[in-house]
Parts: structure tokens; C-alpha cells; sequence
């Protein structure tokens, strides 16, 4: 926490003086990146974009800066899911709810991530989805020697046209001629995913499992959404503002105070639904492990505790198996969603659900599948009155609100398969070739394709 609060207050140090020779039409920014989960080997540079920077907490960080940025990078190829793009992007954009830049993406890259025809375009499109202002390539040609060598650029080493240059230079040609529509988006999301840079730390000293990290966590509970396009913020702990969800997710949120505590209390009893996950409400700020009934306060409110955890072994809820860590949940007025398949866990519970004043509360005691987290996704959203989109991945759809006031829908196909969706939304103009559609109305996909549709009265 010292060195995460240091490293801010030099940032902010840095913009203060920036701040007096910056004229009104120019913006402080810096990249803000994310944990590295590296792929090769030692030696080699790569890796991508995964989940919370270890290091520096970015929502003090960002209050140094007028325009927030990132570097954002992602497995490709057949492995190219779209997930990084959006988690990321939900993230940064949060820090300032507001527009940001992406200061640095994926041109070619290593071996693996060298772009199929569309995967460009696909990626570009999906920066503006989550609310992107512009993006940057990292970089502009392939250099001919250092240690990024074979980060390659746009342009290859021999600096000739190539057909990832090419797809480059048609997403500025589109984005000249679109520009106007699509820059400046808002978005206005109904979930947010809670992440915190302490539970994080707690997590690195006293492990879930040796195969399971905090950032694991995050990230299950987050692609599940965007699997499901449930659309959410992920909130840094400290700007949680509970009044502008309705439904509120805390993935291992270890490190919770007893102010954030009544917060999410007071969220549920006036109609929130709160979904928390195993190792939440364990510590204080201080990493102190609170010694009354766990979950901490919010026992009464989720119906339920436990005072002992186990390790899975044949553990399986729902008939899928239970990995990593279990709690064993006791019921005390919720309702049990899914007892453990085990002969001596038999007796407890893995997830429930409890009425509690207007709202109600999750709780996940384990890790398992994403067919059972999505399934008490569905019920919480119903609960939160949130539509769950019949489409799933791997279309995506996201939204926000034109700077003239429209609602601009994303259809993002990650698939090197052609598809076909009904289109969802009531009656749309498909900006990018000009077609009309209205609810119901067949919408085709090719590979790696991109349909935007702004919405028509």
C-alpha cells in the first residue's frame, strides 16, 4: 500500500507541474497498464493484458491526469476472444468516468497474435465499444534491434506495405468518415464488478491456491458476464458509488471496511443485488481478519456463514466440479442454490440466496464452471431487472450513448465462423454499410466482423 500511495503521489506531483504550462486545449495522460501474464519463455518479451496492476493503484494514480490511458494487449489468432479488450476497457474507463485513450495496442506483434484478415478491424472497433476516445499502435515499424526487436509494428522489418498496414489504413479510413457518430461515447451500465488493490496484496500473501491468484478470481466472474453481454463498470473499491448500480459483484473482496461494509448493507435492504464471491469481507483496511462471524457484518444480509474452508478434491456442485477452495456455507435464512456433490461436504452449501429488506444477496462459496456462476448471474439479474441478451458470445454486444444523444449498438463476432443473430434492438441504421434493420430482423456475420447500428426513432 506504501509503495502503491508513493508511486501516486509522485504522478501527482508531475501533474501538478505539467498542469501550469498546459494549455485548455491540451490533456495530461499517462499508461495505465495491467498484471502481465507472460506466455514464452524467461527471457522472451511477451505476454498480455490479464487483470488489477499489482503495483500501482490506478484510481489514485488517475487523479493525476486529465484523460486516462492504457496499453492493452491480448492473446490472437484462434485465441482471440475480445475479453482483455473489454475488461480493460471497463476499467480505464471508470477512473475518470469518462472517455480515454488507448496509448498502446497490438499491430503484429509476436508469432502468436500475427492478425487473420478482420482481427484488426475487429480489435479497433472493440476499443471504441468500451468507450475508447482513439488508439495508438504499438508500434509503427518493427525495429532493428533491442529487446523489443520482434514486438513488430504495423510495418514489418523491411518497411513495406503488409496486409496488417493495410486493414490499419482502412479503420482510419472508416473511423474519418464515422468519426462523428462514434467518438465521445458514453456508456451507462446498470452492474459494476468491485476490484481492489489491497484484497489483491492479501491474496499474494496468503494464496487462495497456488493455481488460483485474486486476478483469476476477477476475471472468472467478469468473462462470465461478458460471455453472458451483461454489460458492467469494474470499480475501484474507493470510488464505488453503491447509488448508481443495480446490482453490485465483488470478486474476492478480502479487505473490506466496516464503511464499505454498511455501504453494501444499506445497497441490498434498499434493492440491490449484491453477488460476492468466496474470500470476501474477511480483513479489515488492515488486513486484520476480522474474529466474528464470516462473512464479516454481512452474514445477516447473505443468510448464511461458514468457519471452515477445505480444499475440493472430488467436490463437484451441479453435477461440475468444485477446484481450488470451498467454503463451507451454513444456512441461516437464505436459501441454498446448490449443495456440495461430496460425501461429507453433502451437508453444505456452495451458493445461496437471500431476501434481505427490498433486495438480494449472492453468495458463491467456490470455484466452479462458468455454466453454475452463470446461472446465479441469471437469477441476479433478473432479481436486478436486467435483461439478459438471448445472443452470447462469441457475438458481443455493447452499447453507450452518442455525444448527439443516440444509442450506438456494437455487434462484435468473434468467431472465424459465419453466424446469424435477430437483431435485439427495436429499429437500427448499420453505420458501416448503410442497411436498415428492426427487431427481429435477420442480422448476418461474417468472420471477424463488425456491424454498428445507431438507433432510429
Amino acid at each position: 500500500h506504501f509503495q502503491r500511495k508513493t508511486a501516486a503521489e509522485y504522478l501527482a506531483w508531475q501533474g501538478k507541474l505539467v498542469m501550469e504550462y498546459k494549455r485548455e486545449d491540451q490533456f495530461i495522460t499517462h499508461n495505465m497498464d495491467f498484471e502481465w501474464k507472460k506466455f514464452g519463455a524467461d527471457i522472451a518479451q511477451d505476454g498480455y493484458s490479464y487483470g488489477v496492476q499489482p503495483d500501482i493503484c490506478h484510481a489514485e494514480a488517475a487523479k493525476a491526469v486529465t484523460l486516462a490511458g492504457t496499453d492493452i494487449y491480448h492473446p490472437g489468432q484462434d485465441f482471440l476472444t475480445g475479453k482483455e479488450i473489454a475488461f480493460c476497457g471497463d476499467s480505464i474507463r471508470s477512473l475518470k468516468k469518462d472517455n480515454y485513450l488507448v496509448l498502446e495496442c497490438q499491430a503484429q506483434a509476436f508469432k502468436y497474435w500475427t492478425p487473420y484478415p478482420g482481427q484488426l478491424r475487429l480489435q479497433a472497433y472493440s476499443h471504441l465499444a468500451s468507450g475508447a476516445a482513439g488508439l495508438l499502435y504499438w508500434n509503427w515499424h518493427s525495429i532493428h534491434n533491442g529487446y523489443e526487436t520482434y514486438w513488430k509494428g504495423l510495418l514489418s522489418h523491411d518497411l513495406q506495405k503488409n496486409p496488417t498496414f493495410e486493414e490499419a489504413c482502412m479503420i482510419g479510413s472508416e473511423w474519418k468518415q464515422l468519426a462523428e457518430k462514434l467518438c465521445g461515447m458514453k456508456k451507462q451500465n446498470a452492474v459494476a464488478l468491485v476490484v481492489d488493490n489491497r484484497s489483491l496484496t492479501a491474496l499474494e500473501w496468503f494464496p487462495i491456491d497456488r493455481n488460483l491468484s485474486y486476478n483469476d478470481v476477477v476475471r472468472w466472474m467478469y468473462d462470465n458476464l461478458y460471455e453472458m453481454n451483461i454489460e458492467c463498470d469494474v470499480v475501484d473499491v474507493q470510488s464505488l458509488e453503491t447509488e448508481k448500480y443495480r446490482m453490485i459483484i465483488t470478486p474476492a473482496l478480502y479487505s473490506a471496511s466496516e464503511e464499505l461494509l454498511a455501504s453494501l448493507e444499506k445497497f441490498v435492504q434498499q434493492g440491490g443485488v449484491l453477488v460476492s464471491s468466496f474470500k470476501s469481507f474477511v480483513s479489515n483496511e488492515y488486513l486484520q481478519v476480522y474474529s466474528d462471524t464470516q462473512p464479516h457484518r454481512l452474514h445477516t444480509c447473505f443468510g448464511m456463514s461458514y468457519n471452515q474452508f477445505t480444499e475440493p478434491g472430488r467436490t463437484t456442485l451441479h453435477g461440475h466440479p468444485v477446484s481450488y477452495f470451498a467454503e463451507l456455507l451454513n444456512l441461516q435464512g437464505a436459501e441454498s442454490l446448490g449443495s456440495y456433490g461430496h460425501r461429507y461436504w453433502g451437508k453444505y452449501s456452495g451458493m445461496t440466496k437471500c431476501s434481505f429488506g427490498k433486495g438480494k444477496a449472492y453468495y458463491i462459496g467456490c470455484y466452479t464452471s462458468g455454466e453454475v456462476l452463470k446461472d446465479l448471474y441469471r437469477q441476479a439479474a433478473e432479481d436486478a431487472k436486467i435483461e439478459v441478451p438471448s445472443v452470447q458470445w462469441p457475438v458481443v454486444l455493447r452499447s453507450g450513448v452518442s455525444r448527439k444523444g443516440t444509442y450506438l449498438h456494437y455487434i462484435l463476432h468473434y468467431s472465424e465462423d459465419s453466424a446469424v443473430i435477430s437483431c435485439p434492438w427495436k429499429k437500427g441504421k448499420e453505420l458501416l454499410e448503410g442497411k436498415s434493420y428492426v427487431q427481429g430482423e435477420r442480422i448476418e456475420l461474417k468472420d471477424w466482423d463488425v456491424k454498428i447500428l445507431e438507433a432510429e426513432e
